[in-house]
């Protein structure tokens, strides 16, 4: 996949969670992988407005990008670190999860 395509699948993504009702607010973080960067939402960001432009841009520990990422990022790394099939991170704070 382009990273365009990329992009646009994780904006829809979210913004199906954010409008179901799955995430409020800034309570989510996702990220993804695409030719050994990581793009993870920004901090502060919320599922239900994210644009391409909401993202912060990861090479290794260097932030490429004047977005600040996610406070989730460790988690994101560790995530990629231990999982190498693992492509993309979807990290929520769901209702639904909390209850569980």
């Amino acid at each position: 996949m382009t990273l365009d395509e990329l992009f646009d699948d994780a904006i829809w993504v979210c913004k199906v969670l954010f409008d179901r009702k799955i995430v409020t607010g800034s309570s989510a973080n996702m990220s993804f992988k695409h030719e050994n960067r990581i793009y993870i939402t920004g901090s502060n960001t919320c599922f239900g407005r994210l644009t391409k432009d909401s993202f912060a841009v990861l090479n290794q520990d260097e932030v490429l990008s004047s977005i600040k990422p996610s406070k989730e990022l460790p988690l994101h790394k560790y995530l990629y670190e231990n999982c190498p099939n693992a492509n993309a991170v979807i990290h929520t704070h769901s209702t639904f999860a909390t209850y569980w």
